[in-house]
């Protein structure tokens, strides 16, 4: 028996009762020869009676699903645990001061190699930025020189 016999007899039944349906007064439409032999029966009266079988996904599939379920949750598990540890690390957070020092360390050493022009432009950087810390008295200081 092939499947395609089967789908092509339960067609032609569906459109032969489609047919007696619409035209109440004719004759039923006599049934066409099978190739699979007669068709009564319980096979037959579940063709056409409409009963459609029920999909269940495979104990492998539902294994896959579970797994997979229980990887995802792991892994939010693990990125919930990484956020919290990050959150109680304190941030390290530089002052004025520092950063002007920084800055200024960078102009001599800019100054050091011999580029002046860079080093003037990162000490007015200071003057303008960190105005009032002692790092910009010394910049001051330093850019009247050169």
């Amino acid at each position: 028996m092939r499947y395609s016999s089967i789908a092509a007899a339960f067609c032609f039944a569906v459109l032969a009762s489609d047919a007696s349906a619409q035209s109440p007064g004719a004759a039923p439409a006599p049934a066409p020869p099978s190739a699979l032999g007669d068709l009564s029966g319980t096979y037959a009266a579940a063709l056409t009676s409409g009963a459609q079988s029920t999909y269940r996904p495979s104990p492998e599939y539902l294994e896959r699903q579970r797994r997979l379920t229980m990887m995802q949750k792991r892994r939010d598990d693990a990125k919930a645990r990484r956020e919290a540890s990050r959150a109680t690390i304190p941030r390290r957070t530089w002052s004025d001061e520092e950063l002007a020092a920084a800055k200024f360390q960078g102009a001599h050493l800019l100054w050091l190699r011999g580029n002046a022009s860079a080093a003037r432009r990162w000490l007015e950087m200071i003057l303008t930025d960190y105005p009032d810390t002692a790092t910009a008295e010394r910049a001051r200081i330093t850019l009247a020189r050169l």
